[in-house]
């Protein structure tokens, strides 16, 4: 399982423009990859997210269908951000891929960029 989380996570930071977060990939590669080290993922199957917040301890969810994000209190995620709107975007799984959806957003969804 981790295998498959690295090669995702490379295909990933290779996608993701770093003049957009101010890191080299490999910088970027190196610092996920202590994060793992500290907090290895669940051993069931599924997919998780590592949620990361400034003053708690970061900690696996499971995504499941039909996860909302936004700044409600409701929300599956929230992210508590003046961009961010009550119920911001959904995330969503068909069977084969994960999809994203902007819920009329005020300022719109954006994915690596």
């Amino acid at each position: 399982m981790l295998e498959e989380i690295e090669r995702n996570l490379i295909r990933a930071f290779r996608d993701t423009g770093k003049q957009r977060l101010g890191q080299e990939p490999a910088e970027r590669l190196r610092r996920i990859q202590a994060l793992l080290d500290d907090y290895v993922p669940p051993d069931s199957p599924g997919a998780y997210l590592l949620l990361i917040a400034e003053g708690r301890v970061p900690e696996w969810s499971g995504v499941r269908t039909n996860w909302v994000i936004g700044r409600s209190a409701e929300a599956n995620l929230q992210l508590l951000h003046p961009w961010v709107t009550h119920e911001h975007c959904r995330l969503d799984f068909d069977d084969e891929d994960w999809l994203l959806e902007d819920l009329s957003s005020q300022n719109k969804t954006y994915v690596n960029g």
